[in-house]
């Protein structure tokens, strides 16, 4: 299972490069308080390199939803 994971991921960020603020949003809503996938769309996030996903960390970190280790990928 685990020797797929880098595929997994880069899948992951093919689908979120195409996906708004709000579906960004809603994932992390979703996915939040579980430990590995809130690891995983933080990793992600950051990859995608759109402009709705600058704005979904900027907005999280200063709300204090993520921290700043947490932020910095």
């Amino acid at each position: 299972p685990f020797e797929d994971a880098p595929l997994k991921f880069v899948q992951l960020v093919q689908l979120l490069r195409a996906a708004s603020y709000e579906n960004i949003d809603a994932i992390w809503a979703q996915f939040k308080a579980e430990p590995d996938f809130r690891h995983w769309i933080l990793d992600a996030v950051p990859a995608i390199g759109t402009p709705d996903a600058l704005q979904f960390i900027k907005e999280k970190f200063l709300a204090g939803d993520i921290t700043t280790a947490e932020g910095e990928g």
